[in-house]
């Protein structure tokens, strides 16, 4: 060993150094490091402080959970049906039942406790995920120390647990989907089958049995890891590694245990489902089939003479019958399956969070691809070759290699789809320490150390600061500047709430009276913020409802499925659609098996060269572009059954407004004699924030001088920065004159249809 390495026991030797102030100082190091890690799991919440009410949180599922939960406190039990997700559809509630009952026991424990407390319920279970994070932090922190006891690895990690991006998809303030636990548990078992290769326990096999069990009852896809797991076990078996048995033995263990819990769970609660997509026997099965799998390969590797081809073949006959059966038995959810995990659906393949986080093939003409890697996977992606061919041998041997191997799979799926990056959890930061490690020691060790140590340190801080300022950088702003709800979007949840008619059966079981379409990217963030039911979401739940509406080409086609689904009210965010789009809503729409609920798959779908249809014929460009007003293919008059009733505010008055508002109403019916042939003209000036439309509308009146026209816009309108002016201006020709008048039409009348007759209604100002 060189001489500067003996100089530097710090960071590359076991501590020796047994001295007591020493390792207190050592400790208060790490703590805090650890304290500052868990302040900053909380910036986020920090940096939206002062709250614009409870409107940060944007992430899709988490706002589900959080309807859930909140309807689940305000009806006293955890809701079995949703009336507001599908509108009017109903969705079973069919997620997996730890999850929720945890936050709902937590929140009535937190109230017993604190009775006086007014906390807002969301902020009492809001610290969980970054509780969560900064635990799976402390286990890379434990890790590092317990397999090198190298403190200076050890700091490093504590210091690199600083929370990214992959942090903010899974453990930020108030994220409280399944997803925190899933990872949670996920890397929680992981470290127990690194620890037990280490030191092998039944304790250790039963805390891991346990966590299998919570794992089971908070996510249905529990399958697929242990699938994977399957796999590793196999390359372990394959590469003949030294921690193949230990590891079959726990995971053997660990499954057959959570297995055997989840079965009795099951039977107390009289639960006896075999869906694939439910929390049932399904899982048990298939779980207890893994552990059996792994008992057995445990078997034949400690057999004598059983060699590796033998080995090969029992497992491809397993496989195989394995496959057949599950293709024989669940062909189509099996399909559906591979559809979601691959994206290959043309709807599925949209969804950002099912896309590669890199596009490698654009690597080299943008190289910033590259540099994405590092904010997503810490430093430690710039040396995955490294600690793939050439790892250090001290901190991945032994079992320290089932965290590098499962650091590199999970690495590889993020990089083919972006959802499977929550799985990574603090890895990141592990392996961004490990990397700069590497980095030191080189130094270190072609460093001369000399008397005159402060400047060799000072060299060794001069090389050493870039990289912990990129690895802060790659981290921590990506974490505080992930995307909040807008401004625009927060006011526009609060007027819907306040000022739209309030449902039945978000407070109370019961059906409500209408619900609102949106973008099915928009769909948890309204049921969740305004309270009311929506007929699309972002599980695409309902997904051929708004294909219809919004690819309509007519307002008759479009007020005729607005009355089928009772959609009342239709809310358009600012967003770029194309031809392609419409192509995919037409598509979706005529496909025979396609239902008003659930979404259905498309294999081998072959898109056009050219896009067929056209969005600017469009009833969603009609509403988002020309205000129903002014005309586009079909939509040759204004509304007749549409109306704008909000406008977020605009910048100027060439810039659109983000969020506009429409109502979908009965509307008045204008109706009288003229003279026969002649022109009936009634219109009215609208303002949506900064700009001034006129809405106008004309009808010839037929051989007996009968005419109709129906108007959905009431007069002296003032809500929502939309106004219209005191009165209809009219005009028509009665006995061979010419009448001009005003016509003032209630809110009443627009709502419930009112038949007006002109001639006695007008007012005349000019004969």
């Amino acid at each position: 060993m060189c001489y500067s390495r003996s100089k530097c026991k710090f960071f590359f030797s076991e501590s020796t150094q047994s001295m007591t102030k020493k390792r207190l100082y050592s400790v208060f190091i790490l703590l805090v490091l650890v304290l500052v890690s868990l302040t900053m799991h909380f910036s986020d919440f920090f940096e939206a402080y002062p709250w614009m009410g409870k409107y940060h949180v944007s992430d899709p599922d988490s706002l589900l959970f959080l309807r859930y939960y909140e309807q689940s406190l305000l009806q006293g039990e955890i809701i079995k049906e949703d009336h507001y997700g599908c509108f009017p559809s109903v969705q079973k509630n069919e997620f997996p039942p730890f999850h929720l009952n945890f936050l709902i026991k937590f929140t009535q424990l937190y109230f017993f406790l604190f009775p006086d407390s007014d906390l807002d319920t969301d902020f009492v279970i809001g610290w969980m995920p970054p509780i969560a994070g900064w635990l799976c932090s402390l286990m890379m922190v434990f890790f590092a120390w317990k397999q090198t006891r190298s403190p200076g690895l050890t700091f490093l990690t504590g210091f690199f647990s600083v929370p990214g991006v992959i942090a903010y998809m899974t453990f930020s303030f108030l994220r409280i989907d399944y997803h925190f636990l899933n990872t949670f548990f996920i890397q929680f078992w992981l470290i127990l089958s690194w620890y037990y290769c280490r030191k092998p326990g039944l304790g250790v096999a039963a805390l891991a049995g346990f966590v299998v069990t919570l794992f089971m009852a908070t996510w249905s896809g529990t399958p697929i890891f242990f699938l994977m797991v399957s796999v590793y076990a196999l390359f372990l078996l394959l590469c003949d590694s030294e921690i193949a048995e230990p590891f079959l033995e726990f995971s053997s263990a660990s499954m057959f245990v959570g297995a055997v819990l989840t079965g009795l769970n099951l039977l107390q609660s009289g639960k006896f489902s075999f869906a694939i997509n439910e929390y049932g026997w399904f899982h048990v099965l298939t779980v207890l089939a893994a552990g059996a799998f792994f008992h057995l390969l445990f078997f034949l590797k400690v057999k004598k003479g059983f060699t590796s081809a033998k080995l090969v073949s029992i497992v491809a006959v397993l496989i195989l019958v394995f496959a057949s059966f599950a293709f024989m038995a669940f062909p189509a959810q099996i399909y559906d399956g591979i559809g979601f995990l691959t994206a290959k659906d043309p709807i599925m393949a949209t969804i950002s969070e099912l896309q590669p986080v890199i596009n490698f093939s654009n690597l080299i003409g943008s190289p910033f691809q590259f540099f994405k890697g590092g904010a997503l996977f810490g430093l430690g992606f710039f040396v995955l070759p490294l600690l793939a061919f050439w790892p250090p041998a001290k901190i991945f041997a032994g079992g320290g290699r089932i965290i590098r191997d499962w650091f590199f799979f999970f690495v590889v799926l993020t990089l083919f789809s972006a959802r499977y990056g929550r799985w990574l959890g603090s890895m990141p930061g592990l392996f961004s320490a490990i990397a700069f490690y590497i980095l030191l020691e080189f130094i270190l060790e072609k460093a001369h150390c000399s008397k005159r140590n402060w400047i060799f340190a000072g060299k060794v801080a001069l090389v050493c600061v870039p990289f912990l300022i990129a690895g802060f950088i790659f981290n921590y702003p990506n974490f505080i500047l992930s995307s909040k709800v807008s401004d625009n979007e927060v006011e526009a949840f609060n007027w819907i709430e306040l000022n739209t008619p309030q449902t039945s059966g978000y407070q109370s079981p019961g059906l409500p009276e209408y619900g609102i379409l949106g973008f099915w990217d928009e769909g948890n963030r309204l049921s969740y913020y305004t309270r009311r039911p929506v007929l699309v979401n972002n599980a695409l739940w309902g997904y051929k409802k708004m294909a219809r509406i919004f690819s309509a080409t007519s307002e008759k086609e479009a007020a005729g499925y607005c009355e089928k689904y009772r959609a009342r009210y239709i809310y358009i965010r600012y967003r770029s659609l194309n031809d392609v789009s419409i192509d995919l809503f037409n598509m979706y729409k005529n496909k025979p098996e396609a239902k008003d609920d659930v979404f259905s798959f498309t294999r081998n779908y072959i898109a056009p060269a050219e896009p067929v249809s056209r969005y600017a014929n469009t009833f969603h460009y009609w509403l988002a572009n020309q205000a129903a007003i002014k005309p586009t293919g079909q939509f040759i008059e204004p509304a007749s059954f549409f109306r704008i009733i909000y406008s977020s505010k605009q910048p100027n008055r060439l810039e659109a407004p983000e969020v506009l508002l429409y109502e979908f109403v009965a509307g008045a019916l204008i109706s009288g004699n003229v003279d026969p042939g002649s022109e009936v003209a009634i219109s009215i000036e609208c303002e949506f924030d900064k700009v001034r439309q006129l809405y106008a509308r004309n009808a010839i009146a037929d051989d007996s001088g009968k005419f109709k026209i129906r108007l959905p816009y009431s007069s002296g309108y003032k809500k929502g920065r939309v106004k219209t002016d005191e009165f209809y201006k009219v005009s028509y020709v009665k006995n061979g004159h010419r009448q001009l008048g005003k016509l003032f039409i209630s809110e009443e009348q627009i709502l419930g249809a009112a038949e007006i007759d002109l001639i006695r209604a007008a007012q005349i100002v000019d004969r």
